[in-house]
This record gives structure tokens, C-alpha cells and sequence, in this order.
């Protein structure tokens, strides 16, 4: 059979933490596995985004170990990693980043922010500092009108099958029965969590980050930027993170420095090996 000597760096079709959580797997995959990341850049989206210039910048000097390898393949199955073992299954494109996520988790044996911070820790040009606030997280906009759900339900579901089996293709998200899916979470459950973390650091400032324009129910500054770079610059400078369940307000998670972290669980997040027999990360998990 055939050896993989090299890795695709793809986009995606959805928005920039999709993307970077696509892309910071790519490349756990490919340091764990010792592989040449090919990619075209006139075919990656956001390459405007400080945070995949920083992803580009280390692909780019991670390449220069390697002789480069013929990359021109007549077969590619978008999703599986491997692209040496043909997988006649065929997944949407919002079923995709379970089925990579669980690949890499797999392959490491930890979940992906551990293993990132200890041997990839990207913040060249980010500016990252700590400073003594806890940010909330709110994934409103698209979703803002929808109902929160019990986490624990699909993130039980994933948990299950990678504490008692490795699937080696990664496992496709179950839409038809479990919900799986970002969703702002209810006052009730969040007005919980920030008062667990008030208590713990009494003296820091607390901030709502969200989407401009969104209505917030909270009595506390909201702080919005058209950019969402900036958001998650400030996300990253933060020393203590309730996050949403989302995939934009996890990359703060990768690329920050915060000391204290409480994390939604549900099916996404699971499969990155939270909340599982993998994990390293120590986080507080909430559903």
C-alpha cells in the first residue's frame, strides 16, 4: 500500500472558526505524522485572518524539512486524512469536522488543544496577554432565535463510541436524532457558570463578546468588532473563558493563555477528545 508523505490544507464552507479548527487539525495530523502540508493559497479562504496568516507561517517553515513530494494524486476523499485508504462513504460538508476531529484524536491519543498548546502553541504576531477578566462567549446572530439543549445528550453519544472503540474513518455526526449543532445557550445555565467563576476570581472584570448588534440580556459590557479577528484577539487575552457552543469561541482556547476555562459540551467539542478518555485539558464542562 501506498505511504501518505503529504497532507491537503483545505477550506471549508462555512465561516473563520470552522476554518481554523479545520486547519489547526490539519496540522496536528501532519506534525503527529511527520507530513509535507500541501495547499494552494488561491483556494484557502480567510488567509486574510491574522490567525490563518499564523497557520500559513508555520505550514510554510514546517515544509522547509522536506523534500517536496509529488502532490499531483488522481484521487482525494475529502474528510478522511489518510487519503490512502479509500472510504466509499460520502459526508456534507457540516458532518465533516466530527469525522476529522475524532481522525486526529485518534492518531494522538489527547485531545487537540492539549496536544496544540504543548507542541504547536501558534501566537506570533497575536499579541496575546493575560489580563485579569473573565470573557463571556455569546453565539447569537444566525442561530439567536434558536433554543438551547442539553449538551450531554450527542456529546454522551460521541464520548461513548471514542472511550470504547476507534472508528479509523472518525465518526459522522448524528443531525436526525441528536442535535449537535451551535446554539446560544439559555440565561438560566450561563447566569450558573459566571457566578461559579465570580467566586473563584472575585476581582476580575467580566465582558460579553459577541456578534454587532446583538441584543443582550445581560448587565454587563458587551464588547462587538466588525472584525472578528479583534473578537478573538480579545477572547485570547483573557484570563478566564466561559465559552459558547460554537466553533469561533474555542480557537481562543488554542491560541490564549487563559488560566481557568468552562466549556459547554456537546457533540462538536466531544470529538476534539474533551470530556473524554483522552482528555488532558482540565477545563469545567457544563451541558
Amino acid at each position: 500500500m501506498e505511504k501518505q508523505t503529504f497532507i491537503y490544507l483545505y477550506s471549508r464552507g462555512d465561516r473563520l472558526g470552522g476554518h481554523i479548527l479545520q486547519y489547526i487539525s490539519i496540522l496536528i495530523y501532519a506534525k503527529y505524522h511527520n507530513l509535507y502540508i500541501h495547499y494552494d493559497i488561491n483556494e484557502l479562504k480567510y488567509k486574510s485572518s491574522i490567525f490563518v496568516k499564523n497557520i500559513l507561517s508555520f505550514v510554510n517553515n514546517w515544509n522547509t524539512r522536506f523534500n517536496k513530494p509529488n502532490t499531483n494524486k488522481p484521487y482525494i476523499q475529502p474528510y478522511i486524512l489518510d487519503f490512502t485508504k479509500k472510504n466509499d462513504n460520502l459526508f456534507f460538508y457540516s458532518e465533516d469536522l466530527c469525522l476529522i476531529f475524532t481522525q486526529v484524536v485518534y492518531s494522538i491519543k489527547s485531545d487537540l488543544i492539549s496536544y496544540f498548546k504543548k507542541y504547536l502553541f501558534l501566537q506570533k504576531n497575536l499579541k496575546i496577554n493575560k489580563i485579569n477578566r473573565i470573557a463571556i462567549h455569546l453565539r447569537l446572530d444566525d442561530v439567536s432565535t434558536q433554543e438551547d439543549y442539553d449538551g450531554m445528550v450527542c456529546g454522551n453519544y460521541y464520548k461513548n463510541i471514542i472511550n470504547e472503540s476507534e472508528i479509523i474513518s472518525g465518526i459522522v455526526q448524528k443531525w436526525e436524532t441528536l442535535y449537535n449543532t451551535q446554539r446560544p445557550l439559555s440565561k438560566n445555565k450561563l447566569e450558573l457558570v459566571i457566578s461559579q467563576a465570580k467566586e473563584k476570581y472575585p476581582n476580575h472584570e467580566i465582558v460579553i463578546v459577541t456578534s454587532p448588534g446583538e441584543k443582550v440580556d445581560f448587565d454587563y459590557p458587551v464588547i462587538s468588532h466588525s472584525n472578528p479577528d479583534d473578537d478573538l484577539i480579545y477572547l485570547c487575552n483573557s484570563d478566564v473563558l466561559i465559552l459558547s457552543r460554537s466553533t469561533f469561541s474555542i480557537i481562543a482556547a488554542f491560541m490564549g493563555n487563559a488560566t481557568e476555562i468552562w466549556c459547554p459540551l456537546w457533540g462538536h467539542f466531544v470529538c476534539m477528545g474533551l470530556n473524554t478518555k483522552y482528555d488532558k485539558s482540565k477545563f469545567n464542562y457544563f451541558s
